[in-house]
């Protein structure tokens, strides 16, 4: 059972979440364009696809990054996502409001184009925290993310194998109760909400001000831990855990993943799913 592997890949996505301010959407868009422009990365045009034209949904302009900053800067919510697409791979930037914590938002960019995809997206993440006020960002394998995230019970069954020992629940009241629901609530590469605020684990990590506002954890802890590599600066602190972006919920990057729910979020993960606890 649980027998999907995710492989590593010359690709990673990045989280951003911060709380929501004035001019935020055109601020991380802004200071994103600009670094992906200096490190050639930066496509000619993208593609809008949100907010939606009032063409309807067909019509989705192709645009150019100046122009991209001129319709975000108009915009009166925070919200937008832009696309590149070429030969069946995309460069995407997001985003969006966090759905049940009204005060933060996430920002995230994700290719899958080689040749647009940075060594590192350490530079373009330090560049963020220092205009926006940071509460957690992290990079992460894409495929490991939509496995362990993943509670549709038909389509995890069809991609990623056994859903043998899930908690499924039903995702509407009878009568219309035959559409089950994965609890993926214990996995180890899940996203969660503690005391209001985002949490998850990543091999990259930077812990900003506001993190500290709904963690439970405190700086301390983390700092008086001999396994992590640490860095520590006014804007963040930075965790690195694990030498790439996880790609297993077992094994030893398991057990790094549910050392850092413990410690960050005083939390717990399980694998195989709803196993009993070591």
């Amino acid at each position: 059972m649980h027998s999907f592997k995710t492989e590593s890949q010359n690709y990673t996505n990045f989280v951003f979440y911060s709380l929501a301010e004035s001019n935020l959407a055109l601020t991380l868009l802004t200071s994103t364009f600009a670094h992906l422009k200096k490190a050639g990365l930066l496509a000619d045009r993208y593609l809008m696809t949100a907010p939606r034209p009032m063409g309807g949904p067909d019509s989705v302009p192709s645009v150019t990054p100046d122009e991209a900053l001129e319709v975000v800067s108009k915009l009166r919510t925070n919200t937008f996502r832009f696309r590149y697409d070429v030969g069946g791979s995309s460069q995407g930037i997001g985003l969006i409001p966090q759905p049940g914590m009204k005060q933060y938002y996430c920002f995230n960019i994700g290719t899958q184009i080689p040749e647009m995809m940075p060594p590192s997206w350490s530079p373009l993440i330090e560049l963020l925290t220092r205009t926006v006020r940071l509460a957690l960002a992290g990079t992460h394998n894409p495929a490991y993310i939509g496995w362990q995230r993943c509670a549709d019970a038909e389509y995890y069954s069809k991609r990623y194998g056994s859903i043998e020992g899930f908690r499924r629940m039903p995702l509407l009241p009878p009568p219309l109760d035959d559409v089950q629901r994965l609890d993926v609530s214990n996995n180890p590469g899940r996203f969660d909400s503690v005391n209001g605020g985002p949490a998850f684990v990543c091999s990259d990590l930077w812990l900003g001000p506001t993190f500290w506002d709904y963690a439970p954890c405190l700086k301390e802890e983390i700092l008086a831990q001999p396994w992590l590599e640490l860095r520590e600066t006014p804007d963040f602190l930075y965790i690195k855990s694990y030498p790439e972006p996880f790609t297993r919920p077992d094994g030893e990057q398991g057990e790094i993943q549910r050392r850092l729910w413990q410690i960050l979020f005083h939390s717990d993960c399980r694998w195989p799913p709803n196993s009993e606890p070591s």
